[in-house]
C-alpha cells in the first residue's frame, strides 16, 4: 500500500508556491511552516506591527503537521505529579490552564479568518488496565483538585474496586460504575480495561487548518507577510544588530529576530557573534521518534470520538525500556499507549464518510537526518493495529469503495518532555516555539500567542520557558 497521509490529501492549494528568489529584510523571520510556525505568524501579525517572513524547507503543513493522528487533547506527555516535583504547583497549574485556553483560540481563529473547516469537540476517554496506571492518574487528579480546579471523576469498574485498593485520599475523584457501562461509554469490548477517565477531546485536520490560515494571512496582511516554501536554511548568523538566515538558494533573509518553529531538529548551523562559544545544537537534546499510523474510511453512522488505551502490553515493556534511558537526553515517551479517533472525512468528488484512525506505535530514530518521506513503514505496526482493533473495538465489515491509509511522521521529544516557547536564555534575538512531545497541536497553538505576548513586553515566567 502506498504511503499517503489522509490530512495532506485534503489540501487543495489556492496559492502559488514561492521559493525565496531574492535577498529580503524583515522584522521577524520564522523557520518552520507547520502549525507552530503559521500560528506564531498569525499572532505576531494580529497583535503586533512587525513584518514577518516565513521559510519552510518543503511545503506548508507537509512535515509533522501533515503526518500526525489529528487528535486534539489538552494534556502533557508525562504525569502531572512529576512536573510538580520539577517545577512546582503554581507553574504546573498555569501550564495546564494555558494549554486549555487553546480550545477557545481555535474557535477565535476560525471566526477571525472565516475559515471553513471540519472541527469537532466531544467527550473522549482514556482507558486503563492496571493498578499502577490507575493510581498514577489518581495522583494527578488529587493535585488538580487540591489546586481548586473542577475536575471530572475517574470511572472505576465496581468489579475491580477491591483489588485496586482505592484509598480515602482518592474518594473525591472517583466514581464506581459497572464495567459493562464503562466499556460502553468507551466504545470497547475488552474486559482488561478496569477504569476510564473522561476528558474533552477533539478532531482537526491540522494540516488543512494550517494551509487555510496561511492562505488567509497572505491576503489579509499582504504588506507585512510572505511565505517562501522549498527554501532550505543552511546557516544562521546572529549578529550584534541583526540575524542573517542563509538559504540553499543563495539568498538571505535579514531580520531583527529569528523564531524556530520546528520539531526540534535542524540541519543548519547557528552562529553567534556575541559569544563564539555558544552552542546552539539543541537538536542533540531532542529525541526523534517515528510514529506509524493507519486509517480507514467507514460508514457515516457514528459520531466523532477519540480514545486512548493504556493496555498491559505497554506496561510490561516499560521497565525493560527504562533501563536504556539517559535522563540527560531521553524523555518519558515510554508511557506508550494506543489511540484512536473517528471524524467526518470528505474528499473532492467523494461522499462524506467517517475516518477511523489509529496510532501509538513508534520507533526511536537516532539520526533524524535520515528521515524522509520514503522512510520505510513498519508493517508490524499495521498488523498490530489490525489485531488491536479486532481485540478491542467493535468494527464494521469493510465495504466496497472504502479507502485505507498508512503514513508516518517524525516527532521531536525534548529532554524533559515539555515544549520550548520563548526567548533563548543566551541570545535575545533567538526565540522558539518547538518540541512536539507527542501531543503537539494545542501546545503549539498556545505557544504562538505566547510569542506575540513576549514580543509585546510580557515578562511573566512559564513552565515552557527555554531551558537549553
Amino acid at each position: 500500500m502506498e504511503l499517503q497521509s489522509p490530512w495532506t490529501t485534503q489540501i487543495k492549494k489556492e496559492r502559488d508556491v514561492m521559493p525565496l528568489d531574492a535577498d529580503t529584510e524583515t522584522d521577524i523571520c520564522i523557520v518552520g511552516g507547520g502549525i507552530s510556525g503559521i500560528i506564531t505568524a498569525y499572532n505576531i501579525l494580529k497583535y503586533t506591527n512587525h513584518r514577518v517572513v516565513l521559510l519552510d524547507a518543503r511545503e506548508i503543513a507537509h512535515g509533522a503537521t501533515g503526518h500526525n493522528a489529528g487528535q486534539l487533547v489538552a494534556e502533557l506527555e508525562r504525569p502531572i505529579f512529576s512536573i510538580v516535583e520539577d517545577f512546582g504547583l503554581i507553574k504546573t497549574m498555569k501550564a495546564i490552564e494555558d494549554i486549555e485556553s487553546s480550545w477557545v483560540t481555535i474557535e477565535q481563529i476560525i471566526q477571525d479568518l472565516d475559515i471553513p473547516i471540519n472541527y469537532s469537540t466531544f467527550m473522549g476517554y482514556n482507558l486503563y488496565s492496571t493498578k499502577r496506571q490507575v493510581h498514577e492518574k489518581l495522583k494527578d487528579l488529587v493535585i488538580i483538585e487540591d489546586a481548586g480546579v473542577n475536575i471530572r471523576k475517574m470511572l472505576i469498574a465496581k468489579e475491580f474496586a477491591e483489588q485496586l485498593e482505592i484509598g480515602d485520599e482518592y474518594k473525591e475523584v472517583v466514581e464506581y460504575i459497572d464495567q459493562d457501562d464503562m466499556l460502553s461509554l468507551s466504545e470497547t469490548n475488552n474486559l482488561d480495561y478496569i477504569a476510564a477517565f473522561p476528558l474533552k477531546k477533539g478532531c482537526l485536520n491540522s494540516a488543512l487548518f494550517t494551509e487555510k490560515i496561511a492562505h488567509m494571512l497572505l491576503k489579509k496582511y499582504a504588506n507585512r507577510f510572505s511565505i517562501h516554501e522549498n527554501t532550505f536554511v543552511k546557516e544562521i548568523d546572529i549578529n550584534v544588530n541583526d540575524v542573517v538566515v542563509r538559504t540553499d538558494l543563495g539568498n538571505n533573509v535579514t531580520s531583527q529576530k529569528l523564531i524556530l518553529c520546528t520539531n526540534g531538529f535542524e540541519n543548519f548551523t547557528i552562529r553567534s557573534n556575541k559569544d563564539q562559544n555558544l552552542n546552539f545544537n539543541f537538536h542533540k537534546h531532542i529525541k526523534g521518534l517515528v510514529g506509524y499510523m493507519f486509517a480507514k474510511t467507514e460508514s457515516l453512522n457514528k459520531n466523532p470520538g477519540a480514545f486512548a488505551y493504556f493496555d498491559k502490553y505497554f506496561e510490561d515493556n516499560m521497565e525493560e525500556a527504562a533501563e536504556d534511558v539517559d535522563r540527560n537526553r531521553d524523555v518519558a515517551y515510554l508511557d506508550n499507549y494506543t489511540y484512536t479517533t473517528r471524524r467526518h472525512y470528505d474528499l473532492e468528488n467523494e461522499d462524506t464518510k467517517n475516518l477511523f484512525c489509529i496510532g501509538g506505535i513508534a520507533t526511536v530514530l537516532e539520526d533524524t537526518t535520515s528521515y524522509n518521506k520514503q522512510h520505510i513503514y513498519d508493517e508490524n505496526a499495521k498488523q498490530y493495529y489490525l489485531d488491536f482493533m479486532k481485540n478491542n473495538i467493535n468494527q464494521e465489515p469493510v465495504e466496497e469503495g472504502h479507502r485505507e491509509f498508512i503514513w508516518h511522521g517524525l516527532m521531536g521529544y525534548t529532554a524533559d518532555g515539555l515544549r520550548l516557547v520563548g526567548f533563548d536564555n543566551r541570545e535575545e534575538k533567538l526565540m522558539y516555539n518547538l518540541g512536539c512531545n507527542g501531543i503537539g497541536i494545542l501546545p503549539a497553538i498556545w505557544g504562538g500567542k505566547r510569542i506575540a505576548d513576549l514580543l509585546n513586553g510580557d515578562t511573566t515566567e512559564s513552565l515552557f520557558d527555554p531551558r537549553i
